[in-house]
């Protein structure tokens, strides 16, 4: 009997806990000044144990995570639905599993597990794409090694590992039932990782360790072929294009303590070193929407953590932590280039960074006294959900974290900025901007210039309207205005400006004159329009004068009265009127007597007015009609 590699040991009893925590959010880095980014993490408890290190995670496309960990005895499956974890035992297990989410959201496993009754080892493929989990055997044998598997774009499963004595080999069903063939058994192989391109273009990176070579296998719809990559390459990160999955990505260190990275183009594969880079560990590549890499590592020289990427064309490198005491790390791209890390210390807080602002931040996900072991995948879901799971340090306890990064920045302008005169101030009146930078506006920065290029701070106010009573007639105002939230002033907004006006002073030289049978009102212009032309006229009549009536409005300096009666006493009032309104009422009127005449004698007697503020005093007449003499 050939020798186990391990011991199975009893089932271990496990749960599924939801226990909330409060993050703390802790920034580190300081941004560009204009952009802060800010979470509210969501921490889940998985499970009260699982084996080192032994977790992964997928998220479907309905955003649900999914996480599958195993205990050194069973594989165990977690989903979070509705706000609840639900979790359910898949299969006994002896050790190396892998996971791969299929087009229709099933999940799909391949797994090693102990086979009691025969004393072997057996090679598994499970999927609940069914509902629920259902398993297979592919093969038997204590030399079966490293099992990986990938799901095409039709739902096919494809597996490939290794055996002891170094052999690749591949396994399918996409022809309905499992197959399987000897890629590579020259050579002795190692790393093997199998991925999809396109739909259906299976591929396999693996190392010879016979010729110290990194190789790819791929097949288009036909037979194998096989392409060298780089020499010396011990281990690599591979990524893969986002959407269609053309292209393929990887990072790895060489001999000469060299840090490389290799795509494909056009089918070929090409290498070049990333400059400044030295010696490398712990590092992870992802793929961006513009088909860009982005790579995260520790830089073995001074410990830091670092950020590489060829987004702009060329290398650029950027420092995320300096501690020096970084654990593993993990890295994703969003849908709008945005890039997210997770990264650990060694029996510390699980940390997360990103340069979603423009700049890169970094946050606390979770502090405990007990630490965090590991880091494990970071994966952004559909909806731009940050999704992260983790192992604490001793319990080996699985956690999981989700957020969704809030990026708050400056406001943007107030719109619909105006400026209208009103008698004595300014009325200056604005809409919220449209852009609030995803924070709420605390208050708006009201500006005032005599020109353009002198604008000066006027007041700072929560509402969105605002009175300038500081002003002097006839002169011209400039204003604008800018939206303030939590990050700080925005843009200010277009310039509007206004020449100040004020109601026209009182008519002058009010006269009134008998026609007959009628008073002939006539007057002159006011001396001060207010800045705005004149525009009319308000006439005023009443029997005494305390109580005057509108009695009309005229355009001109004149008009008659036929509305007069006999024996009564008439007082009126002029007041000019222009864009801003009325002008302000007199107080002092006289009045205007109607009596009969005496026989012979007929003319007109004046009284003589004044003019007062806002209106021109009254003037009376006595108006008699011609009569005959007795005898």
């Amino acid at each position: 009997m050939k020798k186990k590699r391990g011991a199975c040991s009893s089932v271990a009893k496990v749960a599924v806990l939801m226990v909330s925590f409060a993050m703390a959010v802790v920034m580190f880095a300081a941004g560009t000044g204009v952009a802060t980014v800010t979470l509210d993490a969501e921490q889940q408890q998985v499970s009260e144990g699982a084996s080192f290190w032994i977790y992964t995670m997928a998220v479907d496309p309905r955003d649900r995570p999914h996480i599958l960990y195993h205990d050194s005895s069973n594989i165990y499956h977690s989903v979070k639905e509705g706000g609840t974890w639900r979790s359910s035992m898949v299969d006994s297990i002896w050790e190396s599993f892998d996971l791969a989410l299929g087009p229709d959201d099933g999940l799909n496993l391949c797994y090693l597990r102990y086979n009691y009754m025969d004393d072997d080892v057996e090679l598994v493929y499970s999927t609940n794409t069914g509902g629920t989990w259902g398993s297979e055997v592919l093969a038997t044998g204590w030399d079966i090694i490293s099992p990986q598997i990938a799901v095409d774009g039709h739902g096919n499963a494809h597996i490939c590992h290794h055996t002891a004595s170094g052999d690749l080999v591949y396994r399918t069903n996409s022809g309905g039932s499992w197959t399987d063939s000897t890629l590579v058994d020259e050579v002795d192989t190692n790393n093997g990782q199998i991925f999809i391109r396109g739909e259906d273009v299976v591929g396999i990176l693996y190392s010879d360790d016979t010729n110290g070579l990194l190789k790819s296998a791929t097949k288009d719809g036909g037979s194998w072929s096989t392409q060298t990559i780089d020499e010396g390459a011990s281990s690599y990160s591979l990524a893969l294009t986002p959407g269609d999955h053309d292209n393929v990505h990887l990072c790895y260190m060489v001999s000469g303590n060299m840090f490389k990275y290799a795509t494909t183009k056009g089918g070929q594969w090409y290498s070049e070193v990333i400059p400044g880079s030295g010696m490398a560990s712990n590092y992870q590549i992802a793929a961006g929407p513009d088909d860009k890499a982005h790579v995260v590592y520790v830089d073995d020289v001074d410990g830091d953590l670092k950020y590489t990427t060829n987004a702009e064309g060329t290398w650029s490198t950027h420092l995320i932590d300096q501690s020096g005491d970084v654990g593993n790390c993990q890295i994703a791209v969003g849908s709008s280039g945005d890039v997210h890390i997770g990264f650990n210390y060694p029996y510390g807080d699980l940390m997360y960074a990103t340069n979603s602002d423009g700049a890169w931040t970094t946050h606390v996900v979770e502090h405990t006294e007990i630490g965090v072991l590991s880091s494990g995948p970071l994966i952004i879901g559909p909806k731009g959900m940050v999704h992260i799971a983790y192992q604490r340090s001793m319990t080996n306890e699985i956690f999981y974290g989700s957020f969704t990064p809030s990026v708050i920045t400056r406001p943007g302008l107030p719109e619909n900025v105006t400026v209208t005169p009103q008698q004595g101030y300014a009325n200056i009146t604005w809409s919220p901007p449209a852009n609030n930078g995803s924070a709420d506006i605390v208050a708006y920065k009201l500006y005032r210039g005599p020109n353009l290029t002198s604008m000066m701070t006027l007041a700072i106010v929560e509402g969105t309207s605002f009175m300038d009573a500081g002003t002097i007639e006839g002169t011209t105002y400039y204003y604008q205005v800018s939206a303030v939230n939590r990050e700080g002033e925005g843009e200010r907004s277009s310039i509007v400006n206004i020449t100040l006006m004020n109601t026209p002073s009182a008519p002058t030289n009010l006269t009134l004159s008998n026609e007959d049978d009628h008073i002939l009102l006539h007057w002159e212009p006011p001396t001060d329009d207010g800045g705005s032309p004149v525009t009319g006229y308000n006439i005023f009549r009443g029997v005494n004068d305390s109580a005057l009536d509108l009695l009309t409005t005229v355009d001109n300096t004149s008009f008659e009265d036929f509305q007069v009666l006999e024996g009564v006493t008439y007082y009126y009032a002029v007041v000019a009127t222009n864009d801003l309104g009325a002008g302000s009422t007199s107080e002092a009127v006289n009045g205007a007597i109607i009596v009969n005449a005496p026989s012979q004698t007929e003319g007109l007697l004046p009284l003589a007015g004044m003019a007062i503020a806002g209106v021109v005093a009254v003037t009376g007449v006595l108006l008699w009609r011609r009569g005959r003499s007795k005898g």
